[in-house]
């Protein structure tokens, strides 16, 4: 894969993490969801997530894919963050 691919492709995948974070921020918001809520079910992902992608790895390449999913979905998880307080600041008094 060539630079400028990788760089396509980087850019594409920040696109789509951007709009699915705003989706996720507006469900969020919608339903009323309190940050707790929020919390809970971004740790059930975490679970979920992490357990149907190391099964049956290797220990170590287990532990290191668990970590950087932790981190990529913690990320996602500041991005919807982010995205509901920029929502609240346009709109005060809408929370």
């Amino acid at each position: 894969m060539t630079d400028e691919e990788r760089i396509k492709l980087e850019a594409r995948l920040g696109a789509i993490e951007f709009a699915i974070c705003d989706i996720a921020a507006m469900g969020y918001m919608m339903g009323g969801w309190t940050a707790k809520q929020i919390n809970e079910r971004h740790e059930h992902w975490n679970d979920l997530v992490r357990s149907a992608l190391i099964e049956g790895m290797p220990p170590a390449e287990a532990g290191l894919i668990s970590g950087e999913l932790e981190d990529a979905l913690a990320a996602l998880s500041a991005i919807i963050r982010s995205h509901m307080a920029e929502y609240l600041r346009q709109n005060p008094g809408s929370s």
